[in-house]
């Protein structure tokens, strides 16, 4: 038995144990190392604690218990590297292996461990690792390199892994800019207001600054120190932009002012990121103040808190610094999502972005979004603009949700003309016209005097611009009228539509052989002994490509035998003449009839009616 007393410089602390055998003149090495812990006692004379040694120092090997891995569907597990988990008191090289699990997929090298689900694998599953001494190790006694003498070592470990179904991660809508006049403060605003997807049991919020170079970039200054002291003061700082930005650009240069002259100068250590400045000074409660210049921003940024100057002083170590922000803003969020834009330097006037962040708490990097928000400060309110929310995209914005910005922000707009920001129709008003007069039907041309019914839709209430307050209304227009209902609807919206009804006339307006204004039309239209003329001089042709029935008593006029319109008969496609039925005339007072494209010889008035010549006209 051995009476050993350990000695340690910590409360506790892992310790290798090795033995010299006299005998077989070798060290061996302990199996497991040893925990020393302060005060302890280890074994006693009638339980010893044993040191088991091996033959030519190959003790048996073992594999520390890995723990229980954990990801989602469709993300990697983290790399294991199992040398870490490996008790192995020899020095023989060690080979990996695994044993194939179908709902895995694994890569094993040098004993780093890569698993991954199998595509659409939901569940629990384990992977057996061994871990086999190879043939060869160097003896530790002489350094030299030998055979084993015995069978190779090996061990197992299992190792579980759980792969979670995938849920929805965050997602953003538009977070609004802010804008502001100097003095004001920002409005608070909830994130959980805009994520809009996440389905997981946790997430965090944060934010990091948009750091970039300023619109009015300025050259490096040439800082130096204006003199030397033989009384100085320490300080060891860490400079960042807000907690979440560390400026590390190699330009980049701080320092220390008393009364407008530079005390102290540093540049960022490329190991630590600090700055160690020495600041030289006479007067015990001197006030120092800081500048620090961004190579990155190209600006110079002045630090709004000042420090007292003492003599010999130490502030800040490597392990705690003191931490100079130069942001002008500084955003806070609460355990609850509720974000605070805190302003730092009051003097200020100028656009921040900031990044908002949202990740899962498991899954931080595979489950992640971040948009961003703009905060300006301004000198005058004529610098800012509202804007007004425009959640359905129909361009209008909602009168009840405005922000304050000096620029334009996404799913916002200048106007407030919506009344019902849930529908991007609004409001829902729709209009339909029943008639049976004129060449069609329900197209909105009638003949005159004949009954129209409009019918609204989509409406609590109804004022049609006849006084009728009904959804349908029946009209007997004898000119073109415009027929405008305004509407409100449930949602207390107003909006309105207007329906024109054209009413034929009995001038003919258009020369086609169809539609409005056109000789078919008017002719379909005209009373019983009628008289239909030419907008003369602007139309003064009408070309029929299909055959017009005469079935009224009717005259064509034109103004004088000197100015007359022309009927133009084009046989290209059909029989386009004239047919005038039984008992009726159709008269031609200063009309010419103009025959084109006839190769057939086809009648140009047929019919048992009559054809009547009043004044001048000419066949041809």
């Amino acid at each position: 038995i051995h009476f050993v007393t350990i000695y340690a410089n910590q409360a506790v602390e892992m310790m290798d144990v090795k033995m010299y055998h006299k005998t077989t003149n070798i060290v061996y090495e302990l199996a497991n190392p040893f925990n020393v812990v302060a005060q302890n006692i280890v074994g006693s004379v009638n339980v010893p604690y044993v040191i088991n040694a091996y033959p030519d120092n190959d003790a048996p090997i073992s594999i520390l218990n890995v723990p229980n891995q954990q990801t989602i569907e469709g993300l990697a597990f983290q790399p294991i590297d199992l040398n870490a988990y490996l008790v192995q008191p020899d020095p023989f090289d060690v080979a990996w292996s695994y044993t194939p699990n179908p709902n895995l997929i694994v890569t094993l090298v040098d004993g780093i461990l890569n698993v991954e689900g199998e595509p659409g694998y939901v569940g629990t599953t384990s992977l057996v690792v061994t871990a086999t001494e190879l043939e060869t190790a160097m003896n530790v006694s002489n350094g030299n390199t030998g055979s084993r003498a015995a069978q190779p070592q090996s061990a197992q470990t299992t190792i579980s892994f759980n792969i979670a179904p995938l849920y929805d991660g965050p997602a953003w809508n538009p977070i609004p800019n802010q804008g502001i006049v100097v003095s004001s403060q920002f409005d608070t605003f909830d994130l959980d207001d805009y994520e809009y997807q996440y389905a997981g049991p946790y997430l965090e919020y944060g934010y990091y600054p948009i750091v970039e170079e300023s619109m009015n970039p300025v050259l490096q200054p040439s800082w130096s120190m204006d003199s030397l002291y033989k009384n100085t003061m320490n300080i060891i700082a860490k400079v960042v932009f807000t907690p979440n930005y560390v400026f590390k650009h190699a330009n980049d240069v701080l320092i220390a002012e008393v009364n407008g002259q530079i005390r102290g100068l540093a540049r960022r250590d490329p190991i630590s990121n600090l700055y160690f400045i020495t600041i030289g000074g006479s007067n015990t409660n001197d006030i120092i103040t800081f500048q620090f210049y961004s190579g990155l921003k190209k600006e110079i940024l002045t630090l709004q808190e000042s420090l007292t100057y003492r003599v010999y002083d130490v502030l800040g170590s490597p392990d705690v610094p003191l931490t100079f922000d130069f942001a002008p803003l500084r955003p806070s969020i609460d355990i609850n999502g509720v974000t605070t834009i805190e302003i730092i330097d009051t003097a200020w006037i100028g656009l921040q972005d900031f990044a908002f962040t949202a990740a899962d708490r498991l899954y931080p990097t595979y489950l992640y979004a971040e948009r961003i928000a703009s905060f300006c400060v301004v000198e005058q309110l004529s610098d800012l603009v509202t804007l007004y929310q425009d959640a359905d995209g129909d361009g209008l914005g909602n009168p009840a949700v405005s922000i304050v910005s000096c620029l334009g922000a996404e799913g916002y707009v200048t106007n407030n003309g919506d009344c019902d920001d849930t529908n991007p129709v609004d409001p829902t008003l729709v209009v339909l016209i029943t008639e049976i007069s004129g060449q069609s039907s329900n197209d909105g041309y009638i003949c005159p005097g004949s009954p129209v019914t409009i019918a609204a839709s989509g409406g609590q209430t109804y004022l049609w611009s006849n006084g009728a307050t009904t959804a349908t209304i029946t009209v007997n227009p004898i000119t073109t009228t415009i027929y405008t209902v305004s509407m409100t609807n449930a949602q207390g919206c107003q909006g309105s539509k207007s329906s024109p009804i054209y009413v034929e006339g009995t001038v003919i307006t258009q020369s086609g052989n169809d539609g409005f204004g056109s000789l078919k039309q008017v002719f379909n239209c005209i009373t019983e002994g009628g008289t239909i003329t030419f907008d003369q001089p602007t139309i003064n042709t009408s070309v029929l490509n299909e055959q017009l029935i005469i079935t009224k008593n009717v005259t064509i006029k034109g103004l004088n035998a000197t100015s007359k319109p022309s009927i133009y008969l084009d046989y290209i496609n059909s029989n386009s003449g004239l047919r005038i039925s039984q008992n009726k005339a159709l008269q031609l007072d200063n009309t010419d009839i103009r025959i084109i494209n006839n190769s057939s010889s086809l009648p140009t008035v047929s019919g048992k009616g009559q054809i009547i010549i009043k004044n001048k006209t000419v066949i041809k």
